[in-house]
Parts: structure tokens; sequence; C-alpha cells
């Protein structure tokens, strides 16, 4: 077998698993065993009632220089109860999964928009991993869709919005996703909303809103490149305009990209525009072109990691990295639009939003995957008084999307993006929703960085 095979990934399992290959393990107790991939970060810490585990990789902005290890010990320490553990969580970013034990009880949660996946099978066997068809694979199940679904996989707009999935549902009719802002009963193998409060979230003065954001992606940014080594791409767009300013703001040691893809030439914004940035505020890019298409095996990889894993232009990135062996991090601007594009909470809107602009076919599936989660995320957000169309690119989008490219990259590299904070996202979705439609992006780099702003972001000519 490949050694990029469930590079990355992990399994928790009542049942013993055959394992083909060195993986880690951890015996949580008489009846569970988390098994890992020895290039996944997994942390686990026990005191005389609870066992807290992290799996992957997580930044505390407010205490930058903190490791896997710290962040879990705090965790630990200052968490009476599963609530107290999630609060304590609200203000972190990364790309992570965490499993929380005490007595009788075990709950799984992730990062804010799901970027490190989490399924989970409702079979008799109870199992939690990081890929379905992994699941699938420890428990012999075959792939098995309705008529419905497989209508779905098998449309044109299916392949032309690049696979994006809609709803908790798998190929597999007993393995689900755990969608973000939910956590799992392992035990009772049920969701559940996670108890998220924002009462501490300030919205009323707008300088001091624009500062907490600014600082959460700042310090994001900071304490990633004080822990590892990393690479970041730029493009033309506001994403990566903002990030590239704190990369280069930042005293760590971060290598700047921009990737043709074999697909984009001298004259496209996105590579144009990245090189005027380079000359204007004199840092190395590297510009990484006539690429490899990506091999057999790393496409089998990919295939058996990643339910309907894809070969895209752009995974001729991810066979550089493993050509290149990239031992680095990538940071990217995924999720990002959130702070520009004013959803309204109306139902027109994230109707609207379903449709024409996020390109979901005109199915059954859909319709029926949407409308199973719009009730309840229409209850949630007027609790929470957000914008439920934003609810919707996190909770649907996002993470299924989203988050496909960063699990298919696993078989390379990985990848974090820092606006995946859930303190910065739901800050954001209030104060844009009380202080009108603004580029949020825009508003942090007039205020602290002006300077970046003298080239054009996205220049239409």
């Amino acid at each position: 077998m490949s050694n990029l095979v469930n590079k990355r990934q992990f399994v928790l399992t009542e049942k013993p698993m055959n394992i083909e290959h060195d993986w880690l393990k951890i015996d949580i107790n008489e009846l569970y065993t988390l098994y890992y991939d020895q290039s996944l970060n997994v942390e686990s810490i026990s005191d005389d009632e609870t066992t807290l585990i992290l799996i992957g990789i997580a930044i505390d902005p407010d205490n930058k220089n903190d490791s896997n290890r710290e962040i879990v010990e705090r965790l630990l320490n200052n968490s009476r109860g599963f609530s107290d553990l999630f609060q304590n969580t609200f203000h972190l970013g990364g790309r992570w999964a965490i499993i929380w034990i005490k007595k009788d009880e075990m709950f799984v949660f992730n990062d804010a928009c799901g970027m490190r996946r989490i399924f989970y099978s409702t079979n008799n066997q109870k199992v939690v991993s990081s890929s379905a068809n992994l699941i699938a694979k420890h428990l012999g199940a075959s792939v098995n869709m309705s008529e419905d679904m497989d209508e779905f996989v098998n449309s044109h707009v299916f392949e032309k919005t690049e696979r994006a999935w809609i709803g908790d549902k798998t190929i597999y009719s007993s393995i689900y996703r755990l969608l973000p802002n939910h956590y799992l009963d392992v035990n009772d193998r049920t969701t559940s909303r996670l108890p998220i409060s924002l009462d501490n979230i300030e919205t009323s003065d707008s300088s001091v809103t624009l500062d907490r954001v600014h600082n959460l992606l700042k310090d994001s940014i900071s304490s990633l490149s004080s822990r590892f080594f990393l690479m970041q791409g730029v493009t033309a767009g506001w994403d990566s305009r903002l990030l590239l300013a704190y990369s280069l703001h930042s005293y760590g040691n971060i290598e700047h990209f921009v990737s043709s893809k074999n697909v984009l030439n001298e004259n496209d914004q996105d590579i144009r525009v990245p090189k005027q940035l380079a000359n204007s505020f004199d840092f190395k890019l590297n510009h990484i072109q006539s690429l490899p298409d990506l091999s057999k095996e790393a496409e089998d990889a990919i295939k058996e990691n990643v339910m309907l894993g894809r070969n895209l232009p752009k995974h001729r990135t991810v066979q550089y990295h493993l050509d290149n062996k990239s031992n680095k991090i990538i940071i990217n601007g995924n999720v990002g639009e959130i702070t520009r594009d004013g959803f309204i909470n109306s139902d027109a809107n994230v109707f609207s939003l379903k449709s024409t602009r996020l390109k979901f076919p005109d199915a059954k599936f859909v319709s029926n995957e949407f409308n199973k989660w719009y009730e309840d995320a229409l209850n949630f957000s007027i609790e929470l008084d957000v914008p439920i169309a934003d609810l919707f690119f996190i909770e649907q989008w996002i993470a299924n999307w989203g988050s496909m490219y960063p699990a298919e990259q696993d078989i390379a590299v990985e990848e974090i993006t820092p606006y995946n904070n859930r303190e910065f996202l739901f800050t954001v979705m209030k104060y844009k929703k009380y202080m009108g439609e603004r580029n949020i992006q825009k508003m942090i780099l007039e205020k602290y960085y002006p300077e970046m702003l003298e080239i054009p972001v996205n220049p239409k000519f």
C-alpha cells in the first residue's frame, strides 16, 4: 500500500483495526481506541475524571507562542464540563478535532468550519473518522446511494462546481458528516448544536470590533509563523491581500508563492498582481509553473482518502509539494469571503445564495438536504441574531466544498486558513448585520496597512 493512503487520517473505534501501515494508537478506555497516522499531530491529556484529545493543529491568537500541548493543558484545567470546554475553544483557530471523555460521556467536535473533517457511523459499530471512505473500509460497507443522490452525483453541474456537496449524508447509507457548529455524542450517535453564546462579542463600537478581528487574524498568523515554517499562496484578491499584509509584518519564516497550475499565464491577474506586489514590497515570490500532472499514486491515494476525491488543475500544485517534500504548512484565504459579502437575513436571499451564487443544481437531493438543514439553522440564526445565509455559507458550502481541497492535500501538506476561527466568524457576522454591507478586509487594510492598497485588488484590466 502507498504511504500516501490514509496520510493524516484518524479512526476512533470500538472494534480493533487491522493496521496496514505504521499507525499509532491511544487506548482511551476499555471500549474505545484512537488510531492515527504518524504525520498527524495528536495530544492527549487526562486528569482524575476527564480525558481531552486534540487532533490536528490548534492556534491560540491570545497566547501566540503556545504549543498544541499547552493549549490542551489549559483547556483541561479551565473547563469544568463540556460547555466550559467549548466556550474555551471559541477563540481558537487552526484545523483540528477534539474528543472529550468524562465518565460514560464522549463528545467530538471540530474547528469553526469543519476543515478537520469528522464522519461517523450510525450502524451497530461505533466509528468516528476523518474519512468516510476509511469508515466504510473498516466496516466493509459499500456505496449505497438513493436515486436522488445518484442523480445529483452524476449531474453536469456537480462536476462543474468541483463536486460541491450539501448536507450531512455520504455515499454510504450509514455514514454521516458532522457539520460545523455541531457536536457528536459518540455513544448515542446523535448530533446537537454546540452551546454557542455571543454575549461577549462587541459589535456596538465599530473601532473596538475592527481591532478585535484584526488582532485575531494578525496574531493567528504570528502564532503559526512562530511554530511552523509556512508557505502562503498569493493572488490578486482580497483574502490573499490581507493575509499578505500580516505575513509581511510577521517575524516568522514565510515563503510566498503563486502557482500557474499550468492554466494561468503571465497576463492573468492572479500571476501579474502577485508579481507587482513582490516588486513593490520587496519579498521573494516563487512562481511555480511547468507542473507535472498528478501521479497515479497520488490520484489513487486522494480517491482512497477522500469521498469523491478529485483531480483538478490545482492538484498539480499538490504534486509539486509531494515532489519537493514541502515540510511546511500552507496558509490560504479560504472563508475570507464572508468578510465582504453582505448577505442579509431573509428567506429569499438564502435560497438565492443556494441556487444562483453557489451554483447548486436544481436537484431533488439538494432541495431535500437544504430543507432538512434550513429549519434548525433558521432557529439558530434567530437565537444568535446572525444572518442565516452566512450560516449556510459556513455550514454547507465551506464545510463541504471548502474543506475538500485541504483533505485532498493531506497526502502532501497541511493547510490552514487563518479566517477559520469561530470568534472571528461570528463577530464578522454580527458586525455586518448591524453596520451594513461593508468590506471588512478593506477597512482593516485602510486602517493598519494602507500601503497594501496602492496596487489594485482584483483589477479589471
